[in-house]
């Protein structure tokens, strides 16, 4: 571009000292459109974009595959009715859950940490949340149902404190085939 505005000045500039020996009022009809054609290279141009990105196929948009991890409705009809209708925990259950709650400055926060999953209370709902990192979703909920009875709590308390599973596991470590997400303990 700079090359081809170099050429035509060298143009015009030629054009000019020829007009200007044989009758200098050529001059300033000249000089308006020699201005004119260089405000237009210089103004008037596109201007230099990157190339546009390639929008995603449809394929990418809207997969004709199952997803990768499904909740069954029933489990979750049946986390949400425990969540909405407690049964009341024993005195036992109640004092140990209370304890917990306590270690943590009685509002939400992280009870236990690993780097497959993380056990928090959650204040608003007033339930427990394990996040699930990896795709072994049986066995961190065995370990993780296995550190509340481990605080003391009865298997039928990890029922009704509530606990609640969910899973931050990265979809593109996800097998192929959908993996069922069941978001309370086993046995509930």
């Amino acid at each position: 571009m700079v090359k081809s505005m170099n050429t035509l000045k060298n143009i015009f500039s030629e054009l000019k000292t020829q007009l200007l020996s044989r009758n200098p009022v050529v001059l300033i009809p000249l000089l308006l459109i020699t201005t004119l054609l260089l405000f237009g290279i210089t103004f008037l141009r596109e201007p230099n974009l990157p190339p546009p990105i390639p929008a995603p196929s449809s394929k990418e948009i809207l997969p004709n595959s199952p997803p990768k991890l499904t909740y069954p409705k029933d489990k979750i009809d049946k986390m949400l009715n425990m969540v909405d209708n407690r049964t009341p925990l024993t005195t036992s259950d109640q004092a140990i859950r209370n304890r917990i709650i306590a270690s943590i400055g009685s509002s939400s926060g992280t009870l236990f940490e690993t780097p497959r999953y993380t056990i928090e209370y959650v204040q608003a709902p007033d339930s427990f949340m394990v996040e699930v990192k990896t795709i072994d979703i049986q066995q961190v909920k065995s370990d993780a149902v296995k550190w509340f009875t481990d605080q003391g709590v009865s298997t039928e308390g990890t029922c009704y404190f509530p606990i609640v599973f969910h899973s931050t596991i990265p979809l593109d470590v996800l097998p192929p085939t959908p993996l069922i997400f069941n978001p309370i303990p086993e046995g509930c």
